[in-house]
């Protein structure tokens, strides 16, 4: 494939692999890249490329050796394989990303040859619809200019990349990143009442989205605490206060604490195993 932009190769092109792949087909930064993709088995890649447009191939090495930039988009599980397999050919000046979770730059550096730059990137799940943040910690070798050219790659996805110490990133990966299939339950629980309780002539999924785009607004906006903002809307004897009386009667917000550690713990296990 003759091209003078610069090669992207993303080794493992599932759900947050194919967001990656089109994010940058459809903005400014598919001027600059060239987007190579892998799927495990030649089917598969035949799928992604006919779906994305791109030049996909189940050869990890044959995507990776004139890459200047590799995207890790596999499973933890499968990175050590996966390194392995690419670390002959993979070139120390080439700018290797992972967006695996749980596992430390240290593992990625010494699995490759001495000197090659690495960044941890832990995107969010709202990558879908191009909303949120990604996180990025660096490794001992990656320089302002990879830095750099990893928020130009990304800028596509998201509102803003952070770049973080690598110490901060699981917490941002746990609060940030998991914290939203939370939140999504919460609404299921919501919508379940409406369900069972009432059929109302209009959209209760639509209204409750709008309301949570409302409330994350306000967050940004206000400066007032969450809890505050939850004050001002309950009325001394009215209707809302009710609600929150059970939440607190039955402590949901330890719940949800207790929900978050155990996501923190596990993603800490994640890196300690590798």
């Amino acid at each position: 494939m003759g091209s003078d932009k610069e090669r992207v190769a993303l080794l493992g092109c599932g759900v947050l692999g194919g967001e990656i792949a089109k994010g940058l087909q459809s903005s400014k930064a598919g001027e600059a890249f060239e987007v190579v993709a892998t799927q495990r088995t030649l089917e598969r890649a035949r799928k992604v490329a006919d779906e994305l447009g791109i030049f996909c191939t189940a050869d990890n090495r044959e995507a990776t050796e004139d890459a200047s930039v590799v995207i890790l988009a596999v499973r933890p599980q499968a990175m050590a394989e996966l390194l392995r397999e690419i670390a002959p050919v993979f070139k120390p000046s080439t700018l290797c990303i992972s967006i695996a979770a749980g596992l430390p730059l240290k593992f990625y550096e010494e699995s490759l040859a001495p000197g090659v730059p690495v960044l941890r990137a832990h995107p969010s799940p709202m990558v879908t619809v191009r909303r949120g943040f990604i996180a990025l910690a660096a490794g001992a070798h990656a320089s302002e200019q990879d830095i750099t050219k990893a928020k130009r790659l990304f800028a596509p996805l998201c509102e803003d990349t952070l770049l973080v110490p690598e110490r901060d990133i699981n917490l941002f990966a746990a609060l940030f990143g998991s914290s939203s299939a939370l939140l999504y339950l919460f609404v299921d629980a919501i919508l379940a009442v409406d369900e069972h309780l009432s059929h109302p002539s209009f959209s209760s999924r639509q209204i409750l989205a709008g309301m949570l785009g409302g409330a994350a607004r306000m967050l940004m906006e206000f400066d007032e605490s969450p809890r505050e903002l939850c004050h001002d809307i309950c009325t001394p004897g009215g209707m809302t206060i009710e609600g929150v009386k059970v939440w607190e009667q039955h402590n949901i917000s330890q719940l949800v604490t207790l929900a978050m550690e155990s996501i923190l713990r596990r993603v800490e296990e994640m890196s300690a195993r590798r």
